[in-house]
């Protein structure tokens, strides 16, 4: 994981709190997979998707979706960079969020092709293990960007800027991981879009514009007393 932090400038003092800075974060890809499946027709409900195979680490991710098989791209990104050096009493306000990708052969239909990404609600899945079957069974997700991969291939494509509000900072980000899923949203038939993955020299890439703020937590008791247990900690 590569990390690039930009501090912009300093924030004025609030009665409260005080914004200590707003910064812009540049994160690659941790892990990055395919989830594929199946339609199997089911009198009972109209028919479902189902897959138990693993495609492990890709640097290659293929999204489809045709009449009888489906593939989602699957990615995450660590943010322990932002979030691990907090202080006690610091909180992180997030502005925004931008996802930038790549394909790899432009294969996507002239005019382009629809996509959604969402954001899923589980983060704790491998990349080796991982298959539809258990990904799904364990998370439901909410779109937070639609836009169209136009057929450019081998570059970055126009960013893409994620929903971001305080209930999504909380339910995707202040895990500290991201958990993101890419998904045709129109058929592509036999044209499924090619797009850069893990280790690739085009890897997603997430920018994030946050702001750190200190609350006046930060001189009280509980922070002392967390301060001092850190302390003897680091001495054993």
């Amino acid at each position: 994981m590569k990390y690039i932090s930009t501090v912009l400038l300093p924030l004025a003092f609030m009665s409260a709190s005080s914004s200590c800075l707003a910064e812009v974060a540049e994160i690659t890809v941790d892990r990055a997979t395919t989830l594929t499946a199946e339609f199997f027709e089911d009198p009972a409900t109209g028919g479902f998707y189902s897959g138990d195979n693993s495609l492990g680490r890709l640097d290659k991710m293929l999204i489809y979706f045709e009449s009888n098989f489906i593939g989602n791209g699957l990615i995450g990104f660590d943010l322990s960079a932002i979030y691990g050096p907090l202080d006690c009493g610091e909180t992180i306000t997030i502005n925004s969020a931008t996802l930038k990708i790549a394909e790899t052969n432009g294969s996507a239909f002239i005019g382009g092709t629809d996509n959604q990404i969402r954001g899923a609600y589980f983060d704790d899945w491998n990349e080796d293990t991982v298959t539809w079957n258990n990904f799904y069974a364990e998370t439901d997700s909410l779109i937070l960007a639609e836009g169209t991969f136009e057929a450019l291939p081998d570059q970055y494509l126009a960013p893409i800027d994620l929903e971001m509000t305080p209930a999504n900072q909380e339910a995707f980000f202040d895990s500290g991981y991201l958990t993101l899923l890419i998904y045709a949203a129109d058929f592509t038939f036999t044209d499924p879009i090619e797009l850069h993955g893990a280790d690739s020299s085009f890897e997603p890439i997430l920018t994030v514009d946050y702001e750190i703020t200190s609350s006046n937590l930060s001189n009280s008791k509980q922070c002392k007393r967390e301060e001092r247990r850190n302390r003897r900690q680091r001495k054993r």
